[in-house]
């Protein structure tokens, strides 16, 4: 499962969505650290919190933002059920504060 997010400038939204989270105006997201990934949201729900990780990625000459759900490599994947909850969590996070920035999304 992903989030395909269709917007004229992915690398700038993804930007935005992170400055949100520092900024607190997403208050149910944390910033994951990691050593390979700069772009790696989890919420802040403890049933969810580090279990399941959101990357952002922007592939070269791209206009779409995908987010693709992962795991911390010492860590077993979550369910299906579970990641399909926190992409719904971003995908209403999005829509709420990031409705203009993007034409559409599509889940795959």
């Amino acid at each position: 499962m992903q989030i395909e997010i269709i917007t004229p400038n992915a690398t700038q939204l993804r930007e935005q969505i992170f400055k949100a989270v520092k900024n607190g105006s997403l208050e149910t997201w944390k910033i994951a650290q990691s050593e390979d990934d700069k772009y790696l949201l989890t919420p802040v729900g403890a049933q969810f919190y580090n279990n399941i990780l959101l990357r952002f990625e922007v592939l070269p000459f791209s206009k779409n933002l995908t987010i693709h759900p992962t795991h911390w490599r010492t860590q077993e994947q979550s369910s299906d059920a579970l990641i399909a909850i926190v992409l719904g969590m971003i995908t209403a996070a999005l829509l709420t504060h990031f409705s203009t920035d993007f034409t559409r999304l599509e889940t795959k």
